[in-house]
């Protein structure tokens, strides 16, 4: 009880925009958590906590732990994709690209690995780089109509970076 006590503390500190205590507290809970998953998921709310506070490192760190705590259980692909992202916007590619392999490697964090490829996708083509872009978006395997709809999206808007290529060469 006075380990969800003190989660329901850190959870209302995070939502009242109050992220440094917010990550000290998950932090402190993480070390005393009794299970796996009670690890996992205090080091992710510590990440999200981090992240919010522009402390990226820390955070990439604290959800790749969060990972590591419960590599099976429900935090793992959510922790996987939000190292990779955080990854990926500070210019550590190659890791982000070694995460998004491990979120490739299991069945149940298809909708994670989904998740990924779009990000990787749009990251690319917002700063005109085509060339993974088709491998990313080819890899995507959508499972909703929504998700369907955001892929045609962005083959969509490398449709229009490889007209605007074509347009510079020409003209």
């Amino acid at each position: 009880e006075a380990l969800e006590a003190r989660y329901a503390q850190a959870r209302s500190h995070f939502c009242q925009e109050r992220y440094s205590p917010a990550a000290l507290l998950f932090g402190q809970i993480a070390e005393n958590a009794r299970t796996p998953v009670e690890r996992a998921r205090a080091l992710y709310q510590q990440a999200r906590s981090y992240e919010l506070l522009g402390q990226w490192s820390l955070a990439s760190k604290s959800f790749r732990l969060a990972y590591l705590s419960d590599a099976r259980g429900e935090w793992a692909a959510p922790s996987l994709l939000s190292a990779l992202r955080l990854d990926w916007r500070g210019g550590r590619e190659a890791d982000a690209a070694a995460l998004y392999e491990l979120l490739l490697g299991r069945r149940e964090w298809r909708d994670s690995a989904f998740r990924a490829a779009l990000s990787l996708a749009s990251s690319d083509i917002v700063r005109g780089r085509r060339g993974r872009v088709r491998s990313w978006l080819g890899q995507a395997a959508p499972e909703t109509p929504e998700d369907r709809i955001e892929l045609a999206y962005w083959r969509g808007r490398l449709a229009e970076l490889d007209y605007d290529n074509v347009e510079v060469i020409v003209g």
